[in-house]
């Protein structure tokens, strides 16, 4: 791409901060200071925690900054974001958006599985532990990695600030937008699937007048996983 600029969204003008920006930047900061005393306070704590659990929540820390990057680097306010910020933000935003979505998917999994079978290690218990930590991560990766490689090769594609918004993504991305939004209806409905059913896991339980096998999440963690897909749906 030739232009060394990217323009910004029609919603900025120069004069004083956008407050609609300056609110969710607010927003971003308060969960980004919340969450990194979360992940020390679970690192401190002797309590067993599911692997899905810890990967959701260091997901979501880590896209943070990443939404963030045009606060930090003081481009959320300028006639024109400098294309390399602008793709760096669009590739890293896209890769981790994927891997919010396969954490949340696999957390919603393991919590069903917790609430069905109790603590009991399946004998898959190993292959089952890399694939919660590793496939977000392969999801960041190819994600990122397709943006990148889009960004790249097509003339029609242009990194551009989201207009009312204040992050960048990729324009002209018709083909991996549709890609996209398939992953997301499909892992967005296995989640909902799994939620579900350990609803009328613990609900079959209670009216059985069972005691609720201990597990590593907790009624809590599930009550917290259905605001998280709650907001993401709507988000």
């Amino acid at each position: 791409m030739s232009n060394d600029v990217t323009q910004i969204r029609s919603l900025e003008t120069p004069g004083p901060p956008n407050p609609i920006l300056i609110s969710a930047f607010a927003l971003l900061l308060t969960a980004q200071v919340g969450l990194t005393f979360l992940l020390l306070t679970l690192l401190l704590i002797k309590i067993r925690r599911a692997l899905a659990f810890y990967n959701f929540i260091f997901i979501t820390w880590v896209s943070t900054p990443i939404y963030l990057l045009l606060f930090y680097t003081k481009q959320y306010q300028v006639p024109h974001v400098p294309e390399d910020i602008c793709a760096a933000q669009a590739i890293l935003k896209h890769g981790v958006d994927s891997a919010f979505l396969s954490a949340l998917f696999l957390l919603a999994l393991e919590s069903w599985k917790l609430a069905k079978h109790g603590t009991s290690d399946p004998p898959t218990v190993s292959l089952w532990r890399i694939l919660v930590i590793a496939l977000p991560y392969a999801s960041f990766l190819v994600s990122s990695l397709a943006i990148f490689i889009r960004g790249k090769t097509s003339s029609a594609s242009k990194y551009d600030v989201v207009q009312y918004s204040f992050y960048c993504t990729l324009e002209g991305n018709a083909t991996l937008n549709s890609i996209g939004n398939v992953e997301y209806t499909l892992i967005m409905l296995g989640t909902v699937f799994c939620e579900v059913s350990t609803a009328l896991v613990y609900r079959k339980m209670k009216k059985l007048a069972a005691n609720i096998v201990k597990n590593d999440l907790g009624f809590s963690a599930f009550v917290r996983l259905g605001v998280f897909t709650f907001w993401l749906s709507i988000g």
